[in-house]
């Protein structure tokens, strides 16, 4: 894409709390979602990085996943500036 900044960059990824376990498959659950702790330590940290260093303008999250971890998530100090949600009009 060759760019120097984009406007803003989403955790396109589900969030959970650690130890959670998914109803049928774990493996699916490594490949789609974060866990807080990664979230918390790593996420937030590289994304405030990226904007710090003007890489980014903003950063959010997907609304889906676990509800206990995406309210933590949007409760914590350093919060997402968006949250993806989802619509079905069917």
């Amino acid at each position: 894409m060759n760019l120097t900044r984009v406007d803003f960059f989403l955790l396109h990824s589900q969030l959970i709390e650690d130890g959670f376990t998914l109803a049928n498959n774990d493996e699916y659950k490594l490949r789609t979602t974060t866990t807080l702790s990664s979230y918390f330590n790593a996420v937030i940290p590289a994304f405030e990085q990226l904007k710090k260093d003007g890489l980014i303008g903003s950063w959010g999250i997907g609304g889906l996943g676990q509800q206990k971890a995406v309210i933590a998530a949007i409760n914590n100090e350093v919060k997402p500036e968006a949250i993806q949600c989802v619509i079905n009009p069917f």
